[in-house]
């Protein structure tokens, strides 16, 4: 229902630049966590050692897949595993899924994301009010923000009503051509936008 109101930036084109600093940032806070990934490479051998030659052989590997729009084979494999949120171990609603996929194709995915990030930031796309999945905010500053009002409200004598939803299973029930027809809208690189499609 919101689709109309989607702003377009119809004169500013989003595109994606990978630079050795940006991708040697995202390295770097990779090497701080040892998991291992479905390629059985760990982020932990990004050391300081081998970072600056892992970023030029990322950037042209980057560069390439942007410009192809096609993937390393291995990086569209993922491997599911089960991970428990709380609760009876043996309950399997109890559990959410965990995809490990390649440590090359998660740093990709950091680096789109971060420049997308960045551009949505400086063209004021989110709402004000959007306190979720935004750095900064959080549920503590959106019940900051509920309590203010209501306090405002209450010393006005006046009443107040609420309504709270919540959605089961709310990502997976995103719709991919309807978030896709978004991402349209936004002037994205058109590679890049046809590359975010392949999956889909």
């Amino acid at each position: 229902s919101n689709i109309k109101k989607l702003p377009c930036f119809a004169n500013v084109l989003f595109m994606t630049i990978w630079t050795l600093d940006h991708v040697g940032n995202v390295l770097t806070s990779a090497s701080k966590s040892s998991f291992a990934m479905m390629d059985m490479i760990t982020s932990g051998v990004f050391n300081c050692v081998v970072i600056c030659v892992n970023c030029v052989i990322l950037c042209k590997i980057f560069q390439q897949t942007l410009d192809t729009s096609i993937l390393p084979a291995d990086w569209e494999v993922g491997k599911v595993v089960p991970l428990r949120k709380s609760g009876n171990k043996h309950t399997p609603n109890n559990f959410r899924p965990i995809s490990l996929t390649s440590i090359p194709c998660k740093i990709l995915e950091h680096v789109i994301f971060s420049h997308l990030v960045k551009f949505l930031e400086f063209n004021s796309f989110f709402s004000p009010t959007q306190h979720g999945f935004r750095k900064k905010f959080s549920c503590e500053t959106r019940l900051l923000s509920l309590t203010h009002k209501l306090h405002l409200i209450l010393d006005r004598r006046s009443s107040a009503d609420c309504i709270f939803l919540d959605f089961s299973k709310a990502f997976d029930k995103v719709s991919h051509k309807l978030l896709l027809y978004k991402l349209s809208k936004l002037n994205l690189d058109p590679k890049l936008l046809h590359g975010l499609s392949i999956p889909f």
